[in-house]
């Protein structure tokens, strides 16, 4: 069935070019093969739903705004479905929902970790030992080789995927295509359990510095005693007269 957006007939068979001037278009629902790109306007696109890959301002540097200048108004993408995935810079990853080839720039990140939604808890073992096996580098990307990455020319720091699989693999993803990503901010939760460790050990060698002193102590009083009783002895030997014998 024929629908018609701004006055355009379309039945979803053919690609079709809606030009608006500023103000408001509306629409129904688009089929699969027709390019949302081709909805040209200088005002505001609403009431649209499309089906199918959605290409907007591809060929302009012009900006794309969602719910501007309201403080109410939802944005989905994917609503759901196991197989929707969202690329930014770059190509999706389908080991992802949300990848993005380039820097992130926020004021903060909350991540999921409410205890109602957890099972299985156990307190990390032995996270000194894997703290002290882990290595920190410095290190630059290969940007010629992967161009495609939008690689940070400048000098970076961090950890190596492939090293920390070995030790902590909890925190190392592979992808579809091999390649490894470490998930940064678990490690703060072996960190927090191996400065628990180090302070045991603290408190311990304390406990023997206190020992020690304390035996030192004594071992000082004692010495300070025998010098008494030496001195006490050579002043009786002084005092003492030799006692001859009576024939």
């Amino acid at each position: 069935t024929p629908r018609a957006i701004n006055g355009t007939n379309f039945d979803g068979s053919s690609a079709i070019t809606i030009t608006a001037a500023a103000g408001t278009l509306t629409g129904a629902t688009l089929a699969s093969n027709v390019l949302a790109s081709s909805l040209t306007s200088v005002g505001t696109l609403a009431g649209l739903t499309v089906t199918g890959t959605v290409d907007i301002n591809t060929n302009t540097n012009s900006p794309v705004n969602i719910n501007t200048g309201t403080s109410t108004g939802n944005v989905i993408i994917g609503n759901g479905s196991a197989t929707s995935y969202v690329g930014i810079g770059g190509a999706i990853n389908a080991s992802y929902k949300l990848t993005v080839t380039g820097k992130i720039k926020t004021n903060a990140i909350n991540e999921t970790s409410d205890q109602r939604y957890k099972k299985d808890i156990k307190t990390l073992t032995g996270a000194l030992n894997k703290v002290l096996s882990l290595r920190g580098v410095n290190y630059l990307w290969r940007t010629d080789e992967f161009p495609n990455n939008n690689f940070d020319t400048s000098l970076q720091m961090g950890v190596i995927a492939q090293e920390i699989e070995k030790i902590i693999p909890e925190v190392v993803k592979t992808d579809e295509k091999g390649f490894k990503s470490v998930e940064y901010s678990k490690l703060v939760a072996l960190l927090i359990e191996a400065l628990k460790d180090q302070q045991k050990i603290i408190d311990q060698q304390k406990s023997d510095i206190s020992n020690l002193k304390s035996e030192t102590g004594r071992i000082e009083k004692l010495e300070t005693d025998m010098a008494g009783f030496k001195l006490l002895l050579q002043n009786l030997n002084k005092d003492t007269k030799p006692v001859k014998n009576k024939k």
